[in-house]
């Protein structure tokens, strides 16, 4: 899935997410100080970090912008060739045709299952990236101007850890009851369509609309539980790096203050 090109483009995506992240913690430092001059009421100092806080802007938009487009790359590449691997495997399977239920399966993998893949782990997994990196600089910067941080810094760290940790076998459980109902409705709506004029026959149609809303509202409810555990396990990770730039901020201006 990574090749040569791809891993490439992760290292370089890498850095511009540290670059990043260095230039959003110094953005918040230079707040600090220019708070400071504002206290002191020292116009010199206010006037050139306003000038550094607009230049850290501006390389922050930059960095952000060749990360995000990496991202993608990388993304759209490893899923051009887990598509393609996918199929060849197919067809190097022994026998010369496939079922119905076969075929079901595999349209059903090629279409909601790898978008699954797609949206549910290499996404994530890039943005824990960014998200590991930026707790690590602000926790660094935390620590260099009040000490005491630290243990805040550990404890959020392992809080970061174990509660997606904890809530990871609820995901995975409700990825599969999703999968499972998801392929039930594929396999339905095939299997009315295909039956269309034998349903019109017997002037069931009623019937079949009853039966497939019950398969259809038990998908979207499988759906909407899987997408709100998802939202708890990952999208939590936006709220303690809120947190950390938050203590960082607070810290520093009690430092200042004392």
């Amino acid at each position: 899935m990574f090749n040569r090109t791809n891993r490439i483009r992760i290292v370089m995506c890498t850095f511009c997410q540290l670059f990043y992240n260095i230039f959003n913690v110094l953005f918040a430092w230079i707040i600090m100080r220019i708070t400071d001059s504002l206290v002191e009421e020292d116009r010199s100092i206010f006037v050139s970090y306003i000038g550094i806080a607009g230049a850290c802007i501006g390389c922050q938009i930059l960095f952000n912008f060749l990360s995000v487009r990496l991202q993608n790359k990388i993304i759209s590449v490893s899923m051009s060739m887990v598509r393609t691997k996918s199929l060849c495997g197919i067809m190097k399977r022994e026998g010369r045709c496939l079922t119905e239920s076969e075929k079901s399966k595999y349209i059903a993998y090629f279409t909601n299952e790898l978008e699954l893949f797609e949206n549910s782990y290499l996404r994530v997994w890039l943005n824990m990236l960014n998200s590991v990196m930026l707790l690590i600089l602000s926790g660094g910067m935390i620590f260099k101007i009040h000490r005491i941080m630290l243990l805040i810094i550990i404890v959020m760290l392992i809080l970061i850890v174990l509660i997606p940790f904890g809530l990871s076998s609820g995901l995975q459980k409700s990825n599969a009851v999703f999968l499972g109902s998801n392929k039930e409705m594929i396999e339905k709506t095939d299997e009315f369509l295909r039956g269309f004029e034998v349903i019109k026959s017997f002037f069931v149609e009623k019937k079949i609309v009853f039966l497939y809303e019950k398969v259809v509202k038990k998908c979207t409810n499988d759906k909407k539980q899987l997408e709100d555990k998802y939202v708890i396990n990952f999208r939590d990770w936006r709220i303690f790096d809120f947190k950390i730039c938050y203590d960082s901020g607070g810290v520093a201006g009690c430092h200042s203050v004392n």
